[in-house]
């Protein structure tokens, strides 16, 4: 396992609050990789303030289009 899945995996189970296993899949290491180790762990928000963003920027499942 390389550095940028090691550092995805612990921000993902700090986001989420529970332990997540390292499982196969584009989709999963994209979301590990590039969502976790890269966005959610760049410097400057706090974790409170990117939750805010996601969540303002995440429309409610009752939304119709």
């Amino acid at each position: 396992m390389d550095e940028l899945r090691r550092k995805g995996l612990a921000k993902m189970n700090e986001v989420y609050g529970w332990e997540m296993p390292d499982m196969p899949g584009e989709y999963f290491a994209l979301t590990v990789d590039h969502l976790f180790g890269t966005i959610w762990s760049r410097p400057g928000l706090s974790m409170r303030d990117r939750r805010i963003c996601f969540s303002a920027c995440s429309p409610p499942r009752a939304w119709k289009s």
